[in-house]
């Protein structure tokens, strides 16, 4: 899936032809990544990805034709060591979780921003699962609704959701520490004690299950 010299094959899905020369750009001038493939629609990508055999996809969620949640469905059933990266102008709860459920790894909002995207790559591909600030919002301000007091069913410390708080509104580590006062170590040490006590590997994972446990009834204990 990468070249001997070290380099992340790319493939891009986006209708849009300024947004895809836009990213296509970025990743020409990223000397860590190679753009093999640029698609106008997901039929067309469908069809050639066998030949560019990516490590990583830029797909575009409002595609003509086939939509871009199938399209992912069907990048990761071709191969699940791809990381997708969903990128959309108009996201909402049900683009999320659709786009969750088909396996998606991180989230992006347009317009996009040069930095912003190559950072979003880099933790995708480092394992992470990035989550924009406005659909971290909108997680939410959604689970909200349900139940303002699921982080009681699970016995995390006042500090422990305080940190999964700031995570769900979209603040990065170093963001955290600052607004908390305390170092950036401290921070990473409460959130591996929250992925270890909720049974997560990411921050998507734990918006998703902070959700989950609004969703349910007063009551019902978590899975």
């Amino acid at each position: 899936m990468q070249t001997m010299d070290k380099t992340i094959a790319g493939i891009l899905v986006e209708d849009d032809d300024f947004v895809r020369a836009q990213i296509e750009a970025w990743l020409r001038g990223a000397p860590a990544y190679r753009c093999v493939g640029s698609f106008p629609d997901g039929e067309t990508a469908l069809d050639e990805v066998r030949a560019t055999n990516p490590a990583l996809a830029i797909v575009d969620f409002g595609l003509p034709g086939i939509k871009g949640a199938e399209v992912i469905w069907q990048l990761k059933r071709g191969d699940p060591r791809i990381k997708i990266i969903l990128i959309t102008g108009i996201p909402d709860n049900a683009i999320l979780f659709e786009a969750l459920e088909v396996g998606v790894d991180g989230f992006l909002d347009k317009p996009l921003k040069r930095e912003a995207f190559l950072a979003q790559l880099e933790e995708v591909l480092a394992g992470g699962c990035p989550l924009s600030a406005r659909a971290a919002k909108l997680l939410v301000e959604d689970y909200r609704k349900y139940r303002p007091n699921a982080y009681e069913v699970r016995p995390l410390t006042a500090r422990e959701r305080e940190i999964a708080e700031l995570v769900c509104r979209g603040l990065n580590d170093e963001a955290i520490a600052k607004k908390l006062g305390i170092a950036i170590w401290t921070v990473r040490t409460h959130q591996k004690n929250i992925h270890h006590k909720l049974d997560i590997h990411c921050r998507t994972e734990l918006q998703i299950k902070l959700l989950d446990l609004h969703r349910k009834p007063p009551g019902q204990p978590g899975p």
